[in-house]
Order: C-alpha cells, then sequence, then structure tokens
C-alpha cells in the first residue's frame, strides 16, 4: 500500500529538516574550528617543519655514525604525530576558554561614580495625583557579568550588620534575625552580558531624613539606624549558582545630604 501525499509530505519535511541541522552543526563545528586555530594552521605547520627537519637532521647524524635510526618511522608519519599532538594540545586549550566563557560568573563592585546615586523621588495619593517630590539619595553596588552569557536567577541579600559609633574605634555587630532579601529582587534578576546590573540597598531622602533599608526589613529592627554611626552593610548575590559577595560601609551623621558610602571590601 502506498503512503498517501501527506505522510510523504511529512517525511520530506523531517529528512530536509535533519539535512539543516546537521549542515547548521557543521557550520557551527567550522566556526569554533575557525576561532580554535584560525591563522594558527599556517604557524603550526612551520613548528611541524621544523620539527621535522630536526628529527631528520638527527637520524642523518645518527647514520653518520654507523648507527640505526630509533624508530624506523617515515618522516611524514612523523610530521603527522607531532601535527595532531599540537593540534590536540590547541584544541584542548581552546575548550578551555570556552567553558570559562561559558560558566556563569560575575564581579561585585561600587560604580565608578560612586556608591551613592542621587534621585527625585514623586509622592502620589490614593487616587493618583501628584502630591510632592523630594530628593532621595541610593546606596547601591553594582554586578557585572565575566562571562559571555546573561546569568539568571539572581537574589540579593543584607547577611550581616556592623555599627561603629561616630568619633569611635569599637564596633558592634547589629544581628539580623535573617538574611534581609532586597526590596527590588523579590523576583529573580538577570545579569546580562555587558550590561551592569545595579543593586540599591540603603536610601535615605529630605522628606523623612533617616535610612531605610530597601529590603524587608523586619520591624522589630525599625530603630537599628537611630545613631549617627558608621554601617557596614554585607551584601550577598547570588546568580547562576554563583555567588558573591560585597562590604558598604555607610557614614550617617543625621543629615540626609551629608551621607557618604565606600566600599571597604577586603580581599578582592
Amino acid at each position: 500500500m502506498l503512503p498517501n501525499r501527506a505522510e510523504h509530505s511529512t517525511r520530506k519535511g523531517v529528512v530536509v529538516q535533519n539535512d539543516r541541522n546537521r549542515m547548521h552543526f557543521l557550520r557551527e563545528a567550522y566556526t569554533e574550528l575557525k576561532a580554535a586555530f584560525g591563522n594558527r594552521w599556517s604557524v603550526l605547520s612551520l613548528i611541524v617543519a621544523a620539527i621535522v627537519a630536526k628529527i631528520d637532521w638527527f637520524l642523518r647524524q645518527l647514520a653518520g655514525f654507523g648507527m640505526s635510526p630509533i624508530t624506523g618511522i617515515p618522516d611524514w608519519v612523523l610530521g603527522i604525530l607531532v601535527f595532531a599532538v599540537l593540534a590536540v594540545i590547541q584544541a584542548l586549550v581552546h575548550a578551555v576558554k570556552l567553558r570559562r566563557m561559558v560558566t556563569p560568573s560575575f564581579s561585585l563592585s561600587t560604580d565608578k561614580g560612586g556608591a551613592i546615586v542621587i534621585a527625585v523621588d514623586r509622592q502620589y495619593d490614593a487616587g493618583g495625583h501628584f502630591v510632592k517630590e523630594f530628593t532621595s539619595r541610593y546606596v547601591r553596588i553594582r554586578a557585572d557579568a565575566l562571562s559571555k552569557i546573561n546569568i539568571r536567577d539572581g537574589v540579593a541579600f543584607i547577611t550581616e550588620l556592623k555599627k561603629r559609633p561616630l568619633q569611635r574605634t569599637d564596633e558592634e555587630i547589629i544581628h539580623l534575625p535573617q538574611p534581609i532579601l532586597l526590596e527590588d529582587e523579590r523576583r529573580p534578576f538577570t545579569i546580562y552580558h555587558a550590561v551592569p546590573k545595579m543593586i540599591d540597598f540603603i536610601k535615605c531622602d529630605e522628606e523623612h531624613n533617616r535610612l531605610f533599608v530597601i529590603g524587608r526589613w523586619p520591624i522589630v529592627m525599625e530603630n537599628a539606624f537611630e545613631d549617627r554611626a558608621f554601617y557596614t552593610f554585607t551584601i550577598m548575590v547570588n546568580a547562576g549558582g554563583v555567588s558573591a559577595s560585597r562590604k558598604v560601609e555607610v557614614m550617617w551623621n543625621g543629615k540626609y545630604d551629608e551621607m557618604t558610602a565606600r566600599d571597604v571590601t577586603t580581599g578582592g
């Protein structure tokens, strides 16, 4: 029984799609080989030619002293073996580079312009009508992707908080009941390749003139920033199964427009 036209068309479409997949794979393989070696083919050829010439010279020297060749392998075979070894080494180096490029990796730092950014916040009433606006200052860090891929499933937490009163050197730990998930990061974020991700964690404004954590701050700790002091925050970011942290010291003297912040991370 002959297959109908629809079945024949389906089979033909599958064959065409498989051929396209093979061609796509071959193109990708060629691209990777070209990236791995590129103009190095000529360099490898010169190296192989030099090694084979040296081996040939050495064998002639042995023959001149009445000694027989050690291997008995023709020069062209030795050339192929040397070339293959060098090619495998180069391919392995390229494979390592590719793995580093696609393995999630990112860095944390403060922005080039500093850890503080100034913004204007607007307040609206329940009906959505504009009421007023005021200046706010946000403390932030930035995450930069080091790999050549976008790093997904990112979250950020405040994991440690310390306080050092102004004009004093003794420091105390402010115990957190749990890591504080940052407000803007309740939904996992993505660190895009070549695009920095900004993560705000503290703010103050002229309207309230006090420090606020941009996160799920516990009610029992609402007075944690009453003192004028240096507050050191440890921010932990996890994205793509990789974690990194940064320590930022915020100086609070009771005046919103004089708040300062600096990176105090040690060891990288």
